[in-house]
């Protein structure tokens, strides 16, 4: 069977368009995940992207290493906290960061270990997105606070209507 020009060009650029649909078809789907029974799911992705959910709450939160992860993978253990579970992400220059979840407290734990001398340039985590719908507070400057703002100088609390809340020192990136 001979093909036309016209053809083949359709037949390579349905072939390409499929191949894109997969690629990002793939990045939805995790390289890793764990749960805890505490209610947390924490998830990893190939790109360096992660997120971390709180099912109860129906809270996400993103974030991204900004960069490719070269290892992903899962392993657990206890300390006194009690049993764990995380995922760890190496990724260069031999730098492996960790999103720990324990089995019984509604309780992240994040951390970063370098492999050599070097600059703390790239901070772990570093959250891109939060949950939406809920109250801002932080420090406005010595002795003065605000609702309804984050200032980037000052820790923040960010709260739903029902007094669930988490606290932040980094501020978001975007």
């Amino acid at each position: 069977m001979k093909l036309s020009r016209r053809d083949l060009i359709k037949i390579t650029s349905g072939l390409a368009l499929a191949g894109l649909r997969r690629g990002a078809a793939d990045n939805l789907v995790p390289a890793q995940q764990i749960s805890s029974a505490a209610g947390l799911d924490a998830a990893a992705f190939t790109d360096g992207s992660y997120e971390i959910t709180v099912r109860r709450l129906g809270w996400t939160f993103g974030g991204a290493i900004g960069r490719s992860i070269t290892s992903i993978s899962v392993s657990d253990g206890t300390d006194a906290l009690g049993a764990w579970q995380q995922i760890d992400l190496t990724y260069d220059p031999l730098r492996t960061s960790s999103i720990r979840l324990y089995a019984t407290k509604a309780t992240a734990l994040f951390s970063t270990t370098y492999g050599q001398a070097g600059a703390n340039a790239d901070p772990f985590p570093r959250f891109t997105t939060y949950p939406k719908g809920l109250f801002p507070f932080s420090y406005a400057g010595l002795w003065s606070y605000q609702f309804g703002a984050l200032n980037p100088a000052s820790p923040w609390l960010c709260f739903d209507g029902q007094a669930n809340a988490f606290c932040s020192l980094l501020p978001p990136t975007s």
